[in-house]
């Protein structure tokens, strides 16, 4: 029994060092990514998670979510904080994955989702819109900006045979 004891206890012990090291060489290789693409001058990663890039846009969102200023007008303590949010949420969303998370939970499912029309959301918002481009959308869908005519209709109860005589004259002479 005591020996059975010792063995779990040392595979527990070797899993949480390896998980240890899992994370440890995640942080490093970010924290090695960012010194490289500053250096480098690849500007559009900001860290690299098991060989998963997160990109500037991704930090501008967060930055802009949680800041409202875009992530290079952040002091150095926001900007180590969002890719630190950043490499949390890779991790997470990895480690979801190998656990089949995202497939069998479907509140996962719904906030991924959510996550997901989000950042489309956001990179179609934060792409400039040109004049050029402005003139063809209205040009191709100007009927959407057309008011409709607007028509006065009178309504005539007529009663007798004398008031529709009267009526149709009315009507005939306009």
């Amino acid at each position: 029994m005591n020996a059975s004891n010792g063995t779990a206890r040392t595979n527990i012990a070797i899993r949480g060092l390896i998980a240890c090291a899992g994370l440890l060489l995640a942080l490093l290789g970010a924290t090695l990514s960012q010194q490289l693409s500053t250096s480098s001058g690849d500007s559009s990663i900001v860290a690299l998670v098991n060989q998963q890039p997160i990109s500037i846009k991704d930090a501008d969102s967060l930055a802009l979510e949680l800041w409202a200023l875009p992530y290079n007008k952040l002091s150095a303590d926001q900007r180590s904080t969002a890719v630190q949010l950043l490499i949390d949420q890779e991790l997470l969303l990895a480690r979801a994955k190998a656990l089949s998370l995202t497939t069998t939970d479907p509140g996962l499912r719904k906030v991924m989702a959510a996550a997901a029309i989000d950042q489309i959301t956001n990179n179609f918002l934060q792409q400039p819109v040109t004049d050029t481009q402005l003139r063809e959308f209205y040009q191709t869908y100007g009927s959407i900006f057309d008011q409709p005519k607007k028509i006065a209709v009178n309504a005539l109860r007529l009663t007798s045979k004398s008031s529709i005589q009267t009526s149709a004259n009315n009507a005939r002479r306009g």
